[in-house]
């Protein structure tokens, strides 16, 4: 059977308001739906064309063209398929949506990629993307939840202890200290004379916004709007709590001016 060529598609721009809807268009679109469609146009642009036949009469984009009347988009990109028959365009006003459907999602994919777009300092919100936070929140508590599972280790509480409280572990040129990294003592006896390249913190302490949104969300906004400066009350009290020897044992880092700032 000789292979069917295709067509080449010529895009072409209309009013918006010149495009008629489909009477027998069985796809539906709430207002909150093209509210989200129009905050994706703001961001990413007018980046879908509009399938229409040759009545001007849509046949696939629908919400984008309300959303562009939404946002007072005057002209929007087409696509006239002039190609195919009335029936065949029934049939795929169906399967254009319908097949949309039948995709899934890779989960842990999903969730590295939300997680991302929430802790950039971008001024992208994570919503244009269509999910809603409550949505984004149980997405990524359920692939962490997945996670750990698989690093669940049985313990037998009943066992004795091999490591104890001031116990030092010399592997090569490493060292694990047990102990508690609040008190100043606990770095001298790891560290001893030397100094640390650099030291991984998180501070404050016993306070969760790890997979939550919405808490991250206020975070990123509570310091672009109201940002600390560095020898602010509330950075001294974050230093304190993460440890009082911390500044202590790190080297220098120098900037390009030359200044320098112990971290």
């Amino acid at each position: 059977m000789k292979p069917q060529s295709i067509p080449q598609l010529a895009l072409v721009y209309l009013p918006a308001r010149a495009l008629v809807p489909n009477p027998r268009n069985a796809r539906t679109h709430s207002k909150h739906q093209i509210r989200q469609i129009a905050a994706s146009i703001r961001e990413f642009g007018f980046t879908n064309p509009v399938l229409i036949d040759r009545k001007n009469t849509i046949i696939a984009g629908h919400g984008r063209v309300e959303a562009a009347k939404l946002e007072g988009i005057e002209q929007v990109p087409t696509i006239l398929l002039e190609n195919l028959t009335e029936d065949e365009i029934r049939a795929y006003v169906l399967a254009d949506n319908r097949l949309a459907e039948k995709a899934g999602w890779a989960k842990e994919i999903l969730a590295i990629e939300l997680q991302h777009l929430i802790t950039i300092d971008e001024t992208i919100d994570v919503t244009v993307t269509g999910f809603e936070i409550p949505e984004i929140d149980l997405i990524l508590q359920q692939v962490k939840a997945e996670q750990d599972k698989d690093d669940v280790v049985d313990i037998d509480e009943a066992a004795q202890a091999v490591t104890q409280a001031g116990d030092l572990w010399l592997l090569g040129r490493h060292r694990i200290l047990c102990s508690n990294a609040l008190a100043e003592g606990s770095f001298k006896t790891l560290m001893g004379n030397r100094r640390a390249h650099m030291i991984f913190v998180d501070p404050p302490f016993n306070v969760k916004i790890d997979q939550n949104v919405i808490m991250t969300i206020l975070t990123k906004l509570g310091t672009r709007n109201h940002p600390r400066k560095p020898d602010s009350p509330e950075d001294n009290r974050a230093i304190r709590r993460e440890g009082p020897g911390v500044q202590r044992i790190s080297q220098p880092c120098y900037s390009k001016s030359g200044g320098s700032a112990s971290r």
